[in-house]
């Protein structure tokens, strides 16, 4: 894919993550410079909006302008 391995290798060694938790990586090889990772579940809406909020927050503490946020609740987890 077109962010490559690395940026797979750094969601892999994440650890002890919950439903609702973001972790931040660097985002290699996309147009971009952060990629926000969250934790949620396709059918648990609160957890999305936790994880939507938490997400919102630390953008603006890193400053990101713009954000995109992608469909939530489909990746590893299903």
């Amino acid at each position: 894919d077109k962010a490559g391995d690395q940026l797979v290798r750094a969601v892999k060694s994440a650890k002890d993550l919950r439903m609702g938790d973001v972790f931040w990586t660097e985002a290699f090889r996309l147009d971009a410079e952060w990629v926000a990772h969250a934790v949620a579940a396709y059918k648990g809406a609160v957890c999305i909006q936790r994880t939507v909020l938490r997400t919102l927050l630390e953008a603006e503490v890193r400053e990101v302008r713009p954000i995109a946020l992608p469909a939530l609740g489909g990746g590893v987890g299903g």
